[in-house]
């Protein structure tokens, strides 16, 4: 049986690996993203930061390049004409 994690065991997991893999996306993808996210992935293993650029921008940071890459895939087919910034720490 896999034990459920306390809200401070998520944060605490996500603090590891905050800005590993992220991606920006435009104001009017932040309910897209975080339904896709909480579909696809696993809640400890992604997180969004809210308004990070002057443009009201939505920051996506992911623990695992795999997700990173299928969150990429599948907001570019949603919204190609939006340039997002990616960064690989």
């Amino acid at each position: 049986m896999v034990k459920s994690l306390t809200p401070l065991e998520i944060f605490e997991r996500k603090k590891k690996w905050a800005s590993k893999f992220n991606l920006q996306v435009d104001i009017d993808s932040l309910n897209w993203g975080i339904s896709f996210c909480n579909d696809k992935f696993d809640n400890t293993s992604w997180s969004v930061t809210k308004f990070t650029r002057p443009d009201d921008s939505h920051t996506f940071s992911f623990e695992h390049h795999e997700d990173f890459e299928v969150f990429n895939h599948h907001f570019k087919l949603r919204n190609p004409n939006f340039d997002s910034d990616t960064t690989f720490n």
